[in-house]
Parts: C-alpha cells; sequence; structure tokens
C-alpha cells in the first residue's frame, strides 16, 4: 500500500511483553482478506523480543508499521495509535489474540453497507496455550442486527464492553480518545466502548466473522483482585457516568444508558470482589462505596449466591 494511499482500516495492537504470541497475531492481520488496511504496533516499553517481532514483520510487510513508546499502559498506547490511524474505520486487537482470515472484510463491508459507527461480532472463541478452541462464547444475537435505540444498544453493555470485536469509525474514535484515560483494569475496555455506544450514530450486529481470545493466567481478567484494584473499577463506571452528563442525549435515553451502566457496574464489581480473600475484605470494600444502592445490590447478589451454595450442597 503507498503512503499516499489511505487505508480503509487501521489495526490498532497494544504490546507489551507478548513476543512469544505476536507471530500468530500478527499473521493473522498480514493475512487478511481486505488487504487495504495498516497495522498499527504500539511497542509500550516492552522489555522482551517483542519489538524485534514487530520489526520483522515490517521488513516483510509494508501495512505494519512500529510505534514506540514509553510504558504508559494500555489505554495510552491505544490513544497513541489512534492518534496515528488513518483509516477510514478503527479496529483493535490484543497482541496475544488472532483474528479470522476475513475478520475486517466482514465487520467492513457490514459497516459500510449500513452506514454504520460501529460493527460488531458476536462470534468471540476463547482458546489457550496449548491452541485448544473452546466453544464461543453465549451471545443475546443470532442473527444480523441494526442497533439504534437505547434500549437496544444499552443491552450491549452487559454483554460485550470488549474494544476488539469491534471496528469503529475513526471519527468516532478520536471523539471518544479525547474522554479515555484508565489505567490496566478488569473493566477499563468499559470506558471506551460504552460512550462508543452511545455516541454512534448507529450500530450493526453480525454473527460472523471469529475472533479468538487467549485465556491465560497473565491476562487482566485473571489478574488477583485487590481492594485497590477493585476500587478502581467502580470508579471507572463512576467517571463513565459523570461524562455521560455532558452527552447531547434525550431525557428518556439518558436514564435508559444510566440504567444499564449501573446493571453492569453492580454485576462486574459483586464478581470482582468475589475473588477477594474473604467476606470483611468484601463487606469493606462495598461500605467503602458510601452508595446505598449499589450497597443494596451487592447484599442481594450476596444472599442469593450464599442460598444457591446452601442449596446445591444439600442435594
Amino acid at each position: 500500500m503507498e503512503d499516499d494511499t489511505r487505508p480503509l482500516v487501521s489495526v490498532i495492537v497494544p504490546v507489551y511483553n507478548t513476543a512469544h504470541y505476536l507471530p500468530q497475531c500478527l499473521s493473522s492481520l498480514c493475512a487478511q482478506t481486505l488487504h487495504a488496511i495498516e497495522i498499527l504496533c504500539i511497542n509500550d516499553g516492552s522489555t522482551d523480543a517483542s519489538e524485534d517481532v514487530i520489526r520483522e514483520f515490517c521488513a516483510r510487510d509494508a501495512r505494519v508499521r512500529l510505534i514506540s513508546q514509553p510504558n504508559a499502559g494500555v489505554c495510552e498506547a491505544r490513544k497513541n495509535g489512534i492518534r496515528h490511524a488513518r483509516g477510514e474505520y478503527i479496529g483493535f486487537v490484543d497482541s496475544d489474540d488472532y483474528v479470522a482470515s476475513d475478520f475486517y472484510e466482514g465487520l467492513y463491508a457490514a459497516a459500510c453497507r449500513e452506514q454504520a459507527d460501529i460493527a460488531v461480532t458476536c462470534a468471540i472463541f476463547p482458546f489457550d496455550d496449548t491452541g485448544t478452541v473452546f466453544p464461543p462464547k453465549e451471545s443475546a444475537y443470532v442473527h444480523e442486527k441494526v442497533l439504534s435505540a437505547a434500549e437496544e444498544r444499552s443491552r450491549l453493555f452487559l454483554g460485550t464492553g470488549v474494544l476488539w470485536n469491534k471496528l469503529y469509525s475513526n471519527a468516532l474514535c478520536k471523539k471518544v480518545a479525547e474522554l479515555y484515560s484508565e489505567e490496566a483494569n478488569a473493566a477499563e475496555d468499559n470506558a471506551f466502548s460504552i460512550p462508543c455506544h452511545i455516541l454512534a450514530r448507529k450500530m450493526i450486529i453480525i454473527t460472523q466473522p471469529r475472533y479468538f481470545y487467549r485465556q491465560h493466567e497473565t491476562s487482566i481478567c485473571h489478574q488477583k483482585i485487590t481492594p485497590a484494584s477493585l476500587q478502581k473499577s467502580y470508579a471507572i463506571y463512576s467517571r463513565i457516568l459523570e461524562t455521560m452528563r455532558s452527552f447531547p442525549l434525550k431525557a428518556h435515553d439518558y436514564r435508559t444508558y444510566r440504567k444499564y451502566i449501573l446493571h453492569r457496574r453492580n454485576w462486574d464489581c459483586f464478581q470482582l470482589s468475589q475473588k477477594l480473600p474473604g467476606l470483611t475484605e468484601q463487606l469493606a470494600f462495598v461500605w467503602r462505596t458510601r452508595d446505598a444502592g449499589f450497597q443494596l445490590s451487592w447484599l442481594a447478589r450476596k444472599l442469593r449466591s450464599l442460598w444457591r451454595g446452601m442449596t446445591q450442597r444439600r442435594r
């Protein structure tokens, strides 16, 4: 692809010490059936051989670009990629994952057909380091669907907050990137994806193509939960709600989005709190929020969880 030719899609790959996994990830991107893409590898201060791997792919394929930065976290790496992205649309891939060869062709075609700001695939397949691919995550959507109403978009908050199964318009990404500033955290993707869902003019859900995401102990979602990290997850949703106050929304839509954001926050923080060592630490976190609505929601979930446990033990 020549320098003066704008790519159709910019793929942003934040990289931090994933040299072992990068070849599979970048090979899948270089093999895309949509050729007019650029692959922006944001090396976030890696201390392993990640940069060497990226340079090898740069030499092999002119569409691959290396952008280096001091270690600042995945959020800043993504924002750096957005600043450099020239594509009409922008996608994100984690550097230890890979995608089907028609991944970006399928998303781009759907986005263009509907003139949508976001195209989403619900075909998400987990796999492990042995290469075993597991059944896909369950999805509420089994048919292609255009989402315009607040209620429909809000339901996505509960099921697909991740960035990487979507394609976003460049303009939308740049707008939301100005609001996006989070540390690596189990909930940080939502700080970007939820505002995108709200501000997009139109979204399209498709049932293909496939994204494969790696399950291993070093990923953010498997890292140890501490009271401090849990408090940060809770705070992320507070900032999302505060940011949404500045959006030009009708009162009914605002209430709808707020309801689902709170639902997602309460569910996330309850699930994460169960990974704390004991009930004392869990209750201490709940008390520190000073949020009566969240506290009641957490207590109800906890009582249901304890009741289910007791019922199962009696069987």
